[in-house]
Order: structure tokens, then C-alpha cells, then sequence
């Protein structure tokens, strides 16, 4: 009989067991769920028969459960030997299987011991016979009067009475006396008491992990207090390290990873969930309050982000991110992932078998199985930010940093800058990255040949002859060989130019070369999300691209670099140029032309006058220009409320500020569905915009969470109806991309973000002829090879005469903007020039740098927490 001896109270536990543990050099002792009990295990024999748990149940698994068993459908004779009331009940021939006490009287004996075939069980066909041993436990079991125990997960800790031991006084403890009386038992004696530097190491490494310092091994062997082993341990427990080492256990449980598995095996942030499982050991959580934190943490009344960090105990699950898959499919392996991890955890049973069949084993039907899956499937599982696990104090100053870099924007507005006469500059030495050799053309351009390689580096030496150097110019030009004309390689004829850097020296040679600092830049097209800018920002991964929704994009874009102070050499200067081209899809430039100043006005100077007010002046001239650019195309937009939201599986919930909220199953091809009982007459346009929010991955709007980019969506098909009949749609604008392959019937083509996750785009429906007023229908199509259905939309309209136009600027500015400049108010004001310089690209590096503070990185507080923390880089 097996006698368990339950300490509980989490790091209480400790203090008794290790006094013998560590003394001895026994390792009896068994960490139960993550640290909820220890267990002390010890085993006689009991002269009431054989334990049915350890003797009796294992030989009924493995030979009888399989047609004598809890599966009701295979079960056979209608006998059931895994309850006792089964095994007492008459079968089908109406004989008891078992009767307790008289094996002489029991069919189950007698089958057993037949050399009948066609009576003894189990069936020869089988060929898994049970040994003589086998039958002789089973026979003693049922002459001990066939008792039988509960699985140990569903019976309750008791405290056993201590055994009897013959040397009383050398147990210090109650577990002592178990495994004293077990030595006894086998004729052994204690083994000796480990010495001080023995057992200060062996404490600290099972406390800790680790072994204790020269400093801190002689301390306790010098220690002479009766309670010197007491504070030893007292002060591990209170250490970092402690729950590190047994975080360990749960974590294994819980199948903790940092990337994502399968073919990609991306990885993912999941050490916070890793820090609050060691924080909440460290802190001494208690059992029930650390379970239900990670079950349900985000059902907590009053619940902190800490909370919801605790429910990542069941986002460990594996992700696929293949391309071809099925998310639903890969959404259900992961639920049948979590409902076997739960069974483990938890309830010390391996639930899993129960997926596919009543279990054999342990008390647990098919139907339970998935009861216990549609609990857990019926949850949400939107991406959580966890920007807030930065100290408190340091979100403060960071938000503070935020409101005054904002303030500071229109003190970093250029200076105006005089008009330049330029000079083309030819090269004298190109060098590529690729190998690749281009031609130099009569007019000074550089031409490179299509389609050219995927990513390119260009090296340009320009030999100069001016005294003065203050600005460069770059010329992306058109020509008949490129695609499109050019002025890039892709085959629409964009480009985007990563980083353009400069070094100069005297071309005598007389000094060594310098780079050149470029503190402004200017273009005649940008595209949105592309600012030129981009291209001296430092940082390869963003850029300058040119197609431009105002303009045409095969044309010749030209890009101005204006150097922080003139460089100035009296005999001329060598200028060395490179142009980093590294987005790939060969977005590279086809040809290119420099140029300098010429000499006549290289000396020209900003006029004289009081710098602020010159920005200030420049500022106000800038935003009047933006205002008059949009002014005139801003639309008043109406959001009503749909009669009703459907979709193939996501489920879509109206938001307080008229968006639709979708979340839960998400396929590759979604479908959603919004009817509205009646939509004014006089409409001529509908507006789809995509919008970001923080429950989705990179704050969408998209939902795509593998393969492509996270955040990202693509509507393939949108649809306008009235009472059944289409509505044609006379033309489309967008913020970014182009909303017209969404209405095209291709399937394969649609309306996207161009990559650009975590903002704001709208398209907008110009219908072919103005709504005559009643029900309307709209319908669209989202995903590709991936699933990339929008997360989070709104759907408006308007009565502008003529239509209206996608504005990138948020449905507050475009509100703002109806309103006559006299009529507005100061806070308006303030809103429209915030937006203004929110998109400027003459300001970009600084705005760079605020969306960097509003958004801190995933690992910043782990870092400042503690510089060696294993999941930094």
C-alpha cells in the first residue's frame, strides 16, 4: 500500500523536507504541479491483498480495458471492470464477473484460469496472454475482497499517520520518520550526515540552480547558530535565482518557447509570460491564485496587464506559417494542443487519448473531451501590446517626451533655401554591388540595364570643380529600355532608393576623405509611406519611392540633398555618392544623372532676417499649400449603423466609433456581409477605411499573422447592391495601393495597404450614379494565400456632388477640413497643424522618433531591468 504524505504552502514545504534531504543525500521528494505540494512516496506491502492501483489496475489496463472498459460502443458481454459496480454486476450470461471474497465463485477467475479456448480471456486471436504471476495477483485481489481506488488525480491529499520506526530518535521531522521506517524495513541504515560544505552546495544547487560563492560556503560553515541551516535556506528562497531554477518545471509543462515552430520557426515574444511565471514563484503566489491568473486571467474584475501576461500559459501552442495551410486546421491542432496540456497541468491525465475515443484508462468519455475543447475554443485571441510592463515612472517621462518633441516640431522646420541653377556631373568610376557594368551617356546619366539584379549598391565618383559644394541633386530618369520607361527596373517602373550617403575630399588628394553631413532633402513625388527623407534617415530599411498618387510615375523624379555646410576645397573636390537600393523585387534605379551647383549660385545664402520667423514663415506658406490641396477635396462622411454584420466565420461587433471589430476564426477566404435598411438618396460615394488597433498583430488592420506581413490585409472582391441589383462604381481612389483591383472580378488582384501595417488607409467608391435612396447591400472578400481578412473597418458615405477622394488624413482632420478656415476653432487649428506636420517629410526624422516613444520596443523594459536577461538579442 502506497502512503503519501502531502506538505503544502509553496516555499513552507521547503523548510521540512530539505532538513533530511540535504543531510542524507536522498532525493525523495517530488515538485507537484509547478510547486503546489511536495509528495514524499514510500511503498509496503499491505496485508489486505495487492494495491489495485500499483498491482490490480495496470494488468486490467492492458489486457481487459480494451473490451471490459469505459467505452461503452467496443465494450463486450456487457461487462465492465473499470468501476467496481461494473465488475460486481451480472454480464450478459448473467454471471457476476466478481465476487469479492470467494475467487473460487468469480467468472473473472475462472476465465482467467480455463485452458479452455473458447472460454479463457483474453481470447487466444489476441495473443496477449496474462503471465502465471498476473493471475495469481488478480486472484488475491479478489479474495481480499476486490477493492477498488479512484485514479490519484481525483483523490484528495490526506496526512498519513506516521509510521513506527525502531531508532526514535534520530528522525528530526515527520518525513524522516517515512523514510526511516522504509530503511528499516529493508535491514539498511541511514547513510551519515553530509558535511557543512557538502550540504551548503547541495542546497543551493536544488534551490538555486547554482552553487553558492567561496563567500557564501564559508559563511554557513562558520555559522554556529542552531539555526544556521534555517537562514541558509530562508535566504535562497528569497533569492532571484529560486524562481528561475523551479520555474523551469512549469515551464516544461506549459511547453514554453520563443519561437513559433514548424517550417519557419519565427520567433515570438513570449518571455514576458516566462518573467511572471518566475515573478509569481518568487513571490510566493499561491497555488489557486497562480491558476487561475493563467486560465483566466483576463476574466479577473478589475484586471491589470499582468494579468492577461498570465494567460499566455496557453498561447505557447505551436503556429504554422506555411503558406499552404489551413489556419483553421492549425487553429484546431492548437485548441486539442491546449486541452492536452490543460489534462497535464492540472488534472495529472492525459486527456489526448480522449480526442478519438472514450479513454481506456483513466475516466474520462469522448464527449468530455470535447466539452472541455469547446471551453477553451470559445475565447478570443487578439495580440496584446505590452508597451505598459515599462515602470510606471518611465511611461510617464516617455508620454512627457512624446507631448514635447511634439511641441518642438515646428522649430525643426528647414530654413528656406534659394533656388539652385545646377550642373550635370558625370562619373569618372561606377562601381556596383552586383558586378554589373553600366553605360555612361552623352548627357552625364548613368543607364543600367534590365531587369537588373534584385538589390543593387551603386558607387558614383564625380570629380568637381567648383570651390563650393552646398547641395546635390539626383536625377531618377525615364529612357525607352527600362520597363515602363522607367524610371525604375520593377516592371511598373518604380523604385526605392534606401540610403544615399556622401564623402568628399580635395581632389589633389592632399587630405583623406570625410563624409558629408545631408540635413535636408526634397523631391519633386514621394509615395506615401516613402518620403524622401528616407533616404538619409540612416537606416536601410526604409526609403525614397516615387509613385506618387498626384503624378504620373513614368516620368523623371528629381530629389535634392542639401548638405549641412558647404564643402569647400579651392582646387575642387572629389565627391564620392552611394546609392543603397536594398527593398529588393529589383526596385532599383534604371538611370540616374547628378549634379552640383554651379558656381554662380552656390554662394547664395538664406536671406537675412530673424531664423525663427523665417520657419514660422516657411511653415505657415508650407501648411497653406497643404490645406489648399485639400481643402477643396475633403468630404463630409455619415457612419450608420448596419441592420446587420455576417461574415463565413470571423465575428464582426460594431464599435462605439461606428468601425466593425472582427475576431475569432479567420479563414483564407473571409467574407463579410453588412446590410443597411436604408441609405439616403443623393450617396455618391462609399468609403472603406482600414484601421489599426492594438488587439491585433502589429496593430492591423489586417489580421495576417503568418506568411506575409503581420498586420497586413488584401480585400480581393467588394461589392455594392440595391434590392438584388449591382451598383456600378464609376471610379476609385486610395490612400496607399489601388482600390480599383477590388472591383475588378479578379480574384487574384485587390486593394492592400502596400505593406504599410499599424496605420490608417481608406479607398473610396465613387458610384456611376447617385443612390436613389433604400436598402444596400455591401459585400466584400478578404485573404490570399494566407489569411489577411481586415481586423478592424469602417464603412461610410457621403453626398458630395461628384464624388469624393481618399484623403490621408484621419476622419477627424477630413471634418475639420468641411469646416471654412474663419469659422474654426483654435483647437482645430491646433489638430489640423499637428496632422500637418504628423505627415511632413521635411520633419520625418523627428516624427520618427516620437512614433518610436509612443511605441517602445517589445524588450525595452526587459533590458532595463536587467542587462543580462537571457531574451535580450
Amino acid at each position: 500500500m502506497r502512503d503519501d504524505y502531502f506538505l503544502t504552502g509553496g516555499r513552507a514545504a521547503f523548510r521540512g523536507a530539505l532538513a533530511f534531504f540535504q543531510r542524507a543525500g536522498v532525493s525523495a521528494i517530488r515538485w507537484v504541479s509547478g510547486g503546489a505540494a511536495l509528495v514524499v512516496l514510500t511503498a509496503s506491502v499491505s496485508a489486505q491483498g495487492p494495491d489495485f492501483a500499483r498491482d490490480v489496475r495496470p494488468i486490467l489496463a492492458t489486457h481487459c480495458f480494451k473490451c471490459h472498459g469505459p467505452d461503452d460502443r467496443a465494450r463486450k458481454g456487457g461487462l465492465r471492470l473499470d468501476v467496481r459496480e461494473g465488475a460486481l454486476a451480472a454480464g450478459d450470461s448473467g454471471v457476476a464477473a466478481v465476487v469479492p471474497g470467494r475467487p473460487d465463485e468469480s467468472e473473472l477467475v475462472a476465465r482467467l484460469s480455463t485452458h479452455d479456448a473458447d472460454e479463457v480471456m483474453p481470447p487466444p486471436a489476441v495473443k496477449h496472454p496474462l503471465s502465471a504471476d498476473q493471475k495469481t495477483v488478480l486472484r488475491q485481489w479478489v479474495e481480499a475482497g476486490a477493492v477498488y481506488q479512484d485514479h490519484w488525480a481525483f483523490i484528495a491529499p490526506r496526512q498519513s499517520p506516521l509510521p513506527a520506526v525502531t531508532r526514535t530518535e534520530w528522525p528530526r521531522n515527520e518525513i524522516d520518520h517515512f523514510v526511516l521506517a522504509r530503511l528499516e524495513a529493508e535491514g539498511l541504515a541511514p547513510s551519515p550526515e553530509a558535511n557543512r560544505a557538502a550540504l551548503v552546495r547541495r542546497v543551493s544547487l536544488d534551490l538555486t540552480g547554482l552553487p553558492p560563492t567561496i563567500e557564501e560556503a564559508d559563511a554557513f560553515i562558520h555559522d554556529t547558530a542552531a539555526d544556521a541551516y534555517e537562514k541558509l535556506v530562508d535566504r535562497l528562497l528569497a533569492s532571484p535565482r529560486y524562481g528561475e531554477r523551479w520555474a523551469r518545471r512549469w515551464l516544461d509543462v506549459a511547453r514554453y518557447a520563443d519561437t513559433n515552430g514548424y517550417e519557419k520557426d519565427r520567433p515570438r515574444s513570449m518571455w514576458p509570460w516566462r518573467d511572471w511565471v518566475i515573478r509569481a514563484l518568487n513571490d510566493d503566489m499561491p497555488f489557486d491564485q497562480f491558476t487561475v491568473a493563467q486560465l483566466a486571467g483576463d476574466m479577473l474584475p478589475n484586471g491589470r496587464e499582468d494579468d492577461l501576461v498570465a494567460t499566455g500559459f496557453h498561447r505557447n501552442t505551436m503556429l504554422n506559417e506555411e503558406g499552404g495551410i489551413d489556419p483553421l486546421e492549425f487553429r484546431f491542432r492548437a485548441m486539442t494542443d491546449r486541452v492536452g496540456t490543460t489534462g497535464t497541468a492540472w488534472m495529472g491525465l492525459t486527456l489526448s487519448c480522449a480526442q478519438c475515443h472514450t479513454h481506456k484508462y483513466d475516466p474520462l468519455q469522448h464527449t468530455e473531451y470535447f466539452q472541455i475543447m469547446a471551453f477553451l475554443n470559445n475565447v478570443e485571441e487578439p495580440s496584446h501590446y505590452l508597451g505598459s510592463l515599462l515602470p510606471v515612472e518611465q511611461q510617464r517621462e516617455r508620454a512627457a517626451e512624446v507631448e514635447k518633441l511634439t511641441a518642438e516640431l515646428p522649430l525643426h522646420w528647414p530654413l528656406p533655401v534659394p533656388d539652385l541653377e545646377w550642373q550635370p556631373v558625370g562619373p569618372v568610376a561606377v562601381v556596383t554591388a552586383s558586378g554589373e557594368v553600366p553605360s555612361v551617356l552623352a548627357d552625364q546619366s548613368v543607364l543600367f540595364a534590365s531587369p537588373g539584379p534584385d538589390q543593387e549598391t551603386v558607387t558614383l565618383t564625380m570629380e568637381v570643380r567648383t570651390a563650393e559644394v552646398s547641395a546635390l541633386r539626383l536625377e531618377a530618369m525615364t529612357d525607352p529600355s527600362l520597363p515602363g520607361q522607367g524610371p525604375g527596373r520593377t516592371p511598373h517602373g518604380n523604385f526605392v532608393l534606401s540610403e544615399v550617403s556622401v564623402t568628399a575630399q580635395p581632389l589633389d588628394g592632399s587630405s583623406a576623405p570625410v563624409a558629408v553631413p545631408i540635413t535636408a532633402a526634397e523631391a519633386s513625388a514621394s509615395q506615401a509611406g516613402f518620403p524622401v527623407t528616407q533616404a538619409v534617415d540612416g537606416r536601410a530599411d526604409t526609403g525614397w519611392a516615387v509613385h506618387d498618387s498626384d503624378a504620373t510615375l513614368n516620368q523623371t523624379k528629381t530629389a535634392v540633398f542639401r548638405f549641412g555646410s558647404p564643402v569647400m576645397h579651392s582646387g575642387g573636390s572629389r565627391l564620392v555618392v552611394t546609392l543603397q537600393q536594398v527593398q529588393g523585387g529589383r526596385h532599383t534605379m534604371g538611370r540616374v544623372r547628378l549634379s552640383v551647383p554651379q558656381a554662380s549660385s552656390a554662394a547664395a545664402t538664406v536671406a537675412a532676417g530673424d531664423e525663427s520667423s523665417q520657419r514660422r514663415e516657411a511653415l505657415a506658406a508650407a501648411m497653406s499649400r497643404w490645406l489648399a490641396g485639400l481643402e477643396p477635396k475633403a468630404s463630409r462622411w455619415s457612419v450608420p449603423k448596419p441592420a446587420s454584420l455576417t461574415s463565413n466565420a470571423p465575428k464582426l461587433v460594431w464599435q462605439e466609433d461606428g468601425s466593425i471589430y472582427a475576431s475569432g476564426d479567420f479563414t483564407k477566404e473571409d467574407h463579410y456581409e453588412l446590410r443597411y435598411d436604408n441609405i439616403p438618396a443623393g450617396v455618391t460615394a462609399v468609403r472603406l477605411e482600414a484601421l489599426p488597433d492594438a488587439r491585433l498583430p502589429e496593430q492591423g488592420p489586417g489580421i495576417a499573422y503568418y506568411e506575409g506581413p503581420r498586420g497586413d490585409f488584401f480585400v480581393g472582391h467588394f461589392t455594392l447592391s440595391g434590392d438584388g441589383d449591382p451598383v456600378a462604381v464609376g471610379r476609385t481612389s486610395a490612400t496607399a495601393g489601388d482600390a480599383g483591383l477590388m472591383i475588378d472580378a479578379n480574384l487574384q488582384s485587390g486593394w492592400n495597404g502596400s505593406g504599410q501595417t499599424g496605420q490608417r488607409h481608406a479607398a473610396v467608391l465613387v458610384l456611376a450614379q447617385p443612390w436613389l435612396g433604400g436598402p444596400m447591400v455591401v459585400r466584400f472578400q478578404s485573404g490570399r494565400h494566407y489569411s489577411a481578412s481586415l481586423g478592424r473597418f469602417r464603412i461610410s458615405f457621403t453626398d458630395r456632388p461628384g464624388g469624393a477622394e481618399a484623403l490621408a488624413v484621419d476622419s477627424a482632420v477630413e471634418e475639420i477640413l468641411t469646416v471654412p478656415a474663419a469659422q474654426r476653432a483654435e483647437e482645430s487649428t491646433q489638430k489640423l497643424q499637428r496632422a500637418f506636420l504628423m505627415a511632413a517629410p521635411e520633419v520625418a526624422s523627428q516624427v520618427q522618433r516620437i512614433r518610436e516613444l509612443q511605441r517602445p520596443p517589445p524588450r525595452a523594459h526587459c533590458r532595463a531591468r536587467r542587462a543580462t536577461c537571457p531574451c535580450s538579442p
